[in-house]
């Protein structure tokens, strides 16, 4: 061989090498750029983590706020809860009052009532008794015009003739109360 040929031997090896060195690089260059790729994926990655920490944060306070609020609530309703009580209790104690009072009317009521029918009795009665007086003189009077000499006839005898006041209540028990 001459030297022509080994140095063609050496170019194609040359050549060959260079080819396998620039499928090196390029092998490189793909695995920079899944790297830069990669760097990338992990810097969004780190972003998001940020994200989600800020939202982990904002959760752990609301829960707080959450918290704090349901222990306002809590001690609101028990203040209602009591003022309602007091209020239930009042109410009862008031109907009970009112009861009582209105028993205490009503009892009134029904003596005013019971008086009065008897007041009512009682001046029925005494109009009848006054009817019965105002007949007898009426025939008291008839009696003195009917004789002529007020001598022959005593005013003792005349008397008799009047209702005494137990007849007089007698008729007025005959009589019904209305």
């Amino acid at each position: 061989m001459g030297i022509r040929d080994k140095v063609d031997s050496q170019l194609d090896q040359s050549e060959a090498k260079m080819e396998m060195t620039q499928g090196k690089i390029g092998i490189h260059d793909d695995v920079d750029s899944q790297l830069d790729q990669s760097e990338a994926k992990m810097e969004v990655i780190q972003s998001e983590t940020k994200i989600c920490d800020k939202v982990d944060s904002h959760l752990d306070q609301s829960e707080a706020k959450m918290e704090e609020t349901q222990i306002e609530i809590e001690k609101s309703d028990k203040i209602v809860n009591s003022h309602l009580d007091q209020s239930e209790a009042k109410m009862e104690e008031t109907q009970s009052k009112t009861e009582k009072s209105d028993k205490i009317v009503d009892s009134h009521l029904d003596q005013y009532k019971v008086k009065m029918k008897e007041t009512q009795s009682e001046i029925e009665t005494c109009d009848k008794i006054d009817s019965h007086l105002d007949q007898s003189k009426i025939n008291m009077e008839e009696t003195e015009r009917g004789t002529s000499d007020s001598n022959t006839n005593p005013p003792e005898k005349m008397m008799t003739n009047l209702p005494t006041i137990s007849e007089a209540d007698e008729v007025v028990e005959l009589v019904p109360a209305e």
